[in-house]
């Protein structure tokens, strides 16, 4: 901004890792530096991008952005986890309430990972969860509280419905489509036993 002269202006658009993204511009104004804030351009192309990429109902991100996006980044921890009996939960109360049981699940999984962490919802009552940075202990240690907050959901309209979520993950280092597999032979193991978390170590193919 120093070297800008009097009367002259700057503009660096910022971008993140879904494409949205925000402009900021530096007006030089005698001694004095301006800075304005966002354009209208960053509501539009969040609100685009919205829609691409986040499922309507549960407002986590979608098969679209795991197809596009996710499936060839690299992740330390890939689980897999779905709602345990989610069948017998719409044939028996319909499929409003296998609607806000998904909804419900969503926030607590969304609310429990970090802002570099990733949730999609992957088809029908099934999430997948990509973690970065993240080591083995403090990866089943936060599966665990997911499991745990599941357990204590309470939908609001139907009282009589209890939840139990099963997760599968794998841990190392590889694409996230690479390590899906692991993960989808973890949730396997775990959805035998119901209510539980298994996790196995990730092995790249030579």
């Amino acid at each position: 901004k120093e070297n800008l002269q009097v009367g002259s202006s700057l503009s660096t658009i910022f971008r993140n890792d879904i494409g949205q993204y925000i402009e900021m511009k530096v007006v030089r104004t005698g001694e004095e530096t301006t800075v304005f804030g966002f354009t209208d351009k960053t509501n539009e192309i969040t609100e685009i991008n919205d829609k691409i990429y986040k499922d309507s109902l549960t407002q986590v991100m979608n098969r679209k952005y795991f197809d596009d996006k996710l499936a060839s980044r690299n992740s330390q921890a890939v689980v897999m986890a779905d709602i345990d009996f989610f069948k017998d939960v719409n044939d028996n109360y319909g499929h409003q309430c296998g609607d806000a049981a998904l909804a419900a699940v969503a926030s607590i999984l969304n609310s429990s990972v970090r802002s570099l962490d990733r949730v999609v919802r992957y088809g029908g009552d099934e999430f997948l969860i990509s973690f970065k940075d993240i080591s083995h202990e403090a990866l089943k240690i936060r599966l665990e509280q997911m499991r745990a907050l599941a357990v204590k959901i309470k939908l609001q309209d139907y009282p009589n419905v209890q939840l139990t979520m099963s997760f599968g993950g794998t841990f190392g280092d590889g694409t996230v489509s690479d390590m899906l597999s692991f993960a989808d032979k973890a949730l396997y193991v775990s959805k035998k036993k119901r209510n539980c978390v298994t996790l196995v170590p990730f092995e790249e193919k030579n």
